[in-house]
């Protein structure tokens, strides 16, 4: 996993590292907890022969700075609109894994002006109750202790995020290790957990921030989802896609949590049919010709 794509900007003092490629309509992808750009390496390659394709690291994680700060929904909001800001693109496609999905379903809820379509893969935290781990990770201490990097414990962690273990190589343990490793990642992590992840259905989370406003939602919508995902279950998904008014849902079989690097032909061909679907009837044959054309390169 070379860096060759890195960038740098500042996002209102924050030291923020992202990908940007191709040309065209953007579309902004935004990892999950703990992650960073390279969630999407099998993505943007298909994706920027087409469209413009944004990819931050989120305040906090990766290769941007990690201020001591709470770590809430909203502040990953501001930090993405600020990001927006910096690269100049009030209006974007927006495309979530995980903790990023959930971020992407709040912008749409509270800034549809910057949606033009949203695609929502794996999002946890929309469950009644959390599962044991993060109910762990919660707690004081107990969490700083699970936490503390070690190869050992990063490697058996990932194998909960794939369906075929296999995927768990070497050089994913490796990036993940050194990510968690970084100073202040920890503390970036746990007080992600602690601020957006319930523990019952009375306390403030992703949950009451978005499942409840999920028919707000005014811009298309793709729900992709790992049949398998062991950290996000696919009745989830159901419940994404009864919710909004607009939208397509996809289950990808033989796929856990990380769909995009387990399934990546399935996952970008569901992607890419959804962003530009066929001519509907009566479109002109220049445009038809011109989207055959774009499908074949």
């Amino acid at each position: 996993m070379n860096r060759e794509h890195d960038r740098f900007i500042d996002v209102q003092s924050i030291w923020t590292r992202y990908w940007d490629l191709g040309a065209g309509p953007p579309i902004i992808l935004l990892h999950g907890l703990g992650a960073s750009a390279e969630t999407w390496q099998y993505v943007v390659g298909p994706l920027s022969q087409h469209y413009r394709v944004l990819v931050p690291d989120l305040i906090g994680f990766g290769y941007t700075d990690k201020p001591n700060i709470d770590y809430t929904l909203e502040a990953f909001v501001g930090f993405v609109g600020a990001f927006m800001e910096s690269v100049a693109i009030p209006q974007a496609t927006f495309v979530g894994h995980s903790l990023g999905g959930a971020i992407a379903l709040r912008i749409a809820i509270e800034h549809p002006d910057w949606v033009q379509r949203l695609v929502i893969a794996d999002t946890g935290g929309l469950e009644e109750t959390s599962g044991l781990l993060l109910k762990l990770l919660r707690l004081p201490l107990v969490g700083e202790c699970l936490l503390s990097p070690g190869r050992g414990k990063t490697r058996k962690a990932l194998k909960l995020y794939f369906y075929d273990k296999s995927h768990v190589t070497d050089e994913i343990v490796d990036l993940n290790f050194r990510l968690i490793s970084q100073p202040g990642a920890q503390r970036a992590y746990l007080s992600t957990v602690r601020n957006t992840i319930s523990t019952s259905g009375s306390e403030p989370g992703i949950k009451m921030l978005v499942t409840d406003r999920l028919d707000e939602i005014e811009a298309r919508t793709l729900v992709l989802w790992g049949a398998e995902d062991e950290i996000a279950s696919p009745d989830t998904a159901q419940l994404i896609a009864r919710g909004i008014p607009n939208v397509e849902l996809h289950v990808i079989p033989e796929a856990g949590h990380n769909p995009m690097a387990e399934q990546p032909e399935r996952f970008n061909k569901a992607l890419l049919d959804f962003l530009d679907p066929p001519p509907a009837p009566g479109t002109t044959a220049p445009q038809a010709l011109s989207n055959a054309l774009r499908h074949q390169t």
